[in-house]
């Protein structure tokens, strides 16, 4: 719980030393956009937020064992950081007078830390000595995930959080663990854990199914174009990320589950749009260094969200097709110019239209 509400404050403040820099801005003149004059006006909603965070924070760490509050640099006894516990100014509660409670709780702790990871290993061990027809049925309950599973780990992504929670579903035959994000992005992209056999790996890994919202990248011109519409189809274009991916911090929700994940399987829809959202997120990644090589990169190809369909493609996965994703590319840029020519020449015409007769 700590390290949950301590990640949601990170993240907040970053998003305030945004907003203080757009305040910076502002008094210096600069011209700012409606997206960041309402991320402005969030900023006492924000502030509001954080006092609420550290004071749970201050709650949890009361009752936390002396070592974890050294670890957030807070006092053990009243939770505030600054200062140790043997400093605080409160009375000291029972438990850190004497210690014996606190520690022995904190042993008991351990020791059944120490025998779920030994039955884990156990578990993993029975599935792998399994030939391999056998372990394609065969899913362990959400109980037994743990993070420290010796297994390989595959980051699986969906077009739609709908898709990703149906083949999560198919595939463990039910018991899955689903949760959200840690950090708290993208609330609405859930992550279904889950063991299954995977083809590139030969042995069963730990599968972790997340989706996106649609497209993660959309296209927008890399120069000013003027005022003339004949100078659009010359120009320059570039990819940006979706407003609704900032907003809803997608991007930095998938670069959360990148981490530590040896394989990458795409669950695109099979079209061309999904193969073009395969290479957005690919250059997501890859932006940041993960899933360098193509080998660790797969794709799914599936027709229907049956139980035998999606069987079948987990098994024989195959690989993103760049030249589909470029298509796509070329019709957006397309789009873009033709759109925003057809845009101009109508207000141009209205507006001499109006001028004759109004003037």
């Amino acid at each position: 719980r700590i390290r949950s509400v301590s990640y949601k404050i990170k993240h907040l403040k970053e998003k305030l030393d945004e907003i203080e820099e757009l305040l910076v801005k502002k008094k210096r003149g600069e011209t700012l956009d409606v997206y960041q004059l309402n991320k402005i006006g969030t900023r006492r909603a924000r502030e509001e937020e954080m006092e609420k965070l550290l004071a749970l924070r201050r709650e949890h760490l009361k009752s936390a064992p002396e070592a974890i509050c050294r670890q957030f640099g807070a006092c053990g006894n009243c939770g505030v950081e600054g200062h140790e516990t043997k400093d605080c100014p409160r009375p000291q509660r029972k438990e850190n007078q004497g210690g014996g409670t606190k520690k022995t709780a904190q042993q008991d702790r351990i020791r059944n830390n120490r025998s779920n990871v030994q039955e884990g290993k156990q578990r993993t061990k029975a599935c792998d000595d399994q030939p391999p027809s056998s372990r394609h049925e065969q899913q362990d309950s959400s109980a037994g995930i743990e993070e420290d599973q010796d297994c390989p780990r595959v980051l699986c992504i969906a077009e739609k959080p709908s898709v990703a929670n149906t083949v999560a579903t198919i595939l463990s035959n039910g018991r899955k663990r689903s949760r959200s994000n840690p950090a708290g992005h993208a609330p609405m992209c859930r992550i279904h854990d889950f063991f299954y056999h995977f083809q590139p790996a030969r042995r069963k890994s730990l599968i972790s199914f997340t989706s996106v919202i649609g497209h993660v990248e959309a296209m927008e011109f890399d120069e000013d174009t003027g005022s003339d519409p004949r100078n659009l189809f010359g120009a320059r274009v570039k990819k940006v990320f979706e407003t609704s991916v900032e907003e809803e911090e997608v991007d930095r929700h998938l670069l959360s589950l990148a981490e530590g994940r040896q394989y990458l399987f795409l669950w695109l829809d099979c079209d061309r749009e999904g193969e073009n959202i395969c290479f957005e997120i690919l250059r997501l990644f890859r932006s940041r260094g993960y899933f360098l090589s193509d080998d660790v990169v797969f794709r799914a190809r599936f027709s229907a969200l049956s139980s035998d369909s999606l069987k079948r493609s987990f098994s024989s996965p195959g690989k993103p097709n760049e030249e589909e994703a470029m298509a796509v590319d070329a019709r957006q840029e397309m789009d873009l110019k033709v759109g925003v020519t057809f845009t101009r020449l109508l207000t141009r015409r209205f507006l001499e239209g109006a001028r004759r007769k109004f003037n």
